[in-house]
């Protein structure tokens, strides 16, 4: 009793509501127009945009941890002076290794 009177206060009077009502398929007036779009067709963008999104993501991790790496690279480090030319008088190097 209780059900029926929230109900009947409600405006549905004797009639109940099906639990299943607002899970049917309306009527849509822009079947014909270019606007409409299918579940499936919906289904294509969600899926484009959740690949756009993870793609998105994973740019700026990769950003991220590359970012990360070059902070804990050690600086380079300089390069050593140029020797100068040692002049030997024209004795080859080789000469004196032999003791000639």
């Amino acid at each position: 009793a209780g059900r029926a009177g929230r109900l009947a206060a409600a405006g549905y009077g004797d009639e109940l509501p099906d639990a299943r009502d607002e899970l049917k398929v309306r009527f849509n007036r822009d079947a014909g127009t270019a606007s409409f779009k299918t579940p499936e067709e919906y289904a294509a963008e969600a899926r484009a945009a959740d690949q756009q999104q993870q793609e998105t993501r994973k740019a700026r991790e990769t950003q991220e941890l590359l970012e990360e790496i070059q902070a804990l690279m050690p600086e380079p480090k300089a390069e050593p002076p140029a020797k100068a030319p040692i002049d030997l008088n024209g004795i080859k190097p080789t000469d004196l290794l032999i003791g000639a």
